[in-house]
């Protein structure tokens, strides 16, 4: 009989193909061992940790979450995707995890923070929120301090982690978002979600703001929405947000949804992959939070156009 911690490994889907399934970091070897990353000192400290925030769901937050760690860790960075959704699972439907334990039971001190999290492709790592036909806790303010010295201890230098924070302005993604310092912020060119990233950006934690358009059909159309973001913040934020990119409407992303896999293995030629590695490019080569911080303000006419002719990466044209 099989370890019944184990998730599925491996599994054909209805072409024949193989698909890489996650397995739990513990399931090799002796699981029981501690891992050594737990006795570092200091847990947490130095720790970058970014948010992955959405005005409301169904923007592809998680989605770019999932794929953004995969380019990160082909660019050499470690990446811990931690799943801050508790009871949607739809991290688990994205991948196709299927986690009998989560991160309930590190707090409660039932399970080590490595017998929970598992492995996926490219060896980024996957801490599940809670366990499908469990009831899902809430991430309070008291858990959301508690992760973060979890994390660290777990952690080996260089790692970035990515949090995957709740849809919309939820008192659980406010929460979560105090320990991060970083903000990802996912939106689409459509008005009422681009008015809720405002409306977000000025809810949450003080944080280093950035902003990715997904689903676009343009270049422009990303810069306008992003220009629009920052006229319409001006109000409310100290720091202006920084303009990471954008996401455009790409059949491989729907593909990639079918067969529970990230569209950047399985399509990596196609616009929205290489504009994933471009922004997993961005989150490498960008300074610290805190180094350098520009005042919020308008955009000028030279800068937005300047957005729209900085990403040589083509947009899928529907037929």
């Amino acid at each position: 009989m099989s370890d019944p911690r184990l998730t599925r490994n491996e599994s054909g889907d209805r072409k024949g193909e193989t698909v890489r399934r996650f397995r739990l970091v513990g399931s090799g070897g002796q699981p029981n061992q501690p891992d050594p990353r737990t006795e570092a000192g200091d847990p947490g400290a130095g720790l970058r940790v970014i948010g992955i925030a959405s005005p409301k769901g169904g923007v592809g937050k998680s989605h770019l979450a999932l794929n953004l760690a995969v380019a990160l860790a082909r660019r050499g960075r470690q990446a811990l995707l931690v799943d801050g959704a508790p009871g949607l699972h739809q991290l688990n439907l994205l991948t196709g995890a299927e986690p009998t334990h989560d991160v309930t039971h590190v707090l409660a001190g039932t399970r080590r923070l490595d017998e929970v999290v598992i492995l996926g492709p490219e060896g980024i790592r996957y801490l599940p929120a809670a366990s499908s036909g469990q009831e899902a806790p809430a991430y309070d303010a008291e858990i959301a301090t508690r992760l973060l010295p979890l994390l660290g201890g777990f952690a080996i230098p260089g790692d970035i982690v990515l949090v995957d924070l709740p849809g919309g302005i939820h008192p659980q993604a406010l929460d979560l978002a105090s320990v991060c310092g970083e903000i990802l912020l996912v939106t689409t060119p459509e008005l009422p979600s681009w008015l809720h990233a405002v409306t977000l950006m000025k809810r949450m934690p003080r944080a280093a703001f950035r902003v990715v358009v997904n689903r676009v059909r343009t270049v422009q159309e990303a810069a306008d929405t992003f220009a629009r973001i920052v006229a319409a913040s001006l109000d409310a934020l100290a720091d202006a947000p920084t303009y990471w990119g954008y996401v455009s409407e790409d059949p491989a992303v729907q593909e990639a949804v079918r067969r529970q896999r990230p569209f950047v293995l399985i399509a990596p030629g196609a616009p929205a992959s290489r504009q994933i590695e471009k922004l997993a490019r961005r989150v490498t080569e960008e300074e610290p939070p805190g180094t350098r911080r520009r005042a919020a303000r308008p955009l000028a006419a030279s800068e937005i156009e300047s957005l729209r002719e900085s990403d040589p990466v083509p947009v899928w044209k529907a037929a």
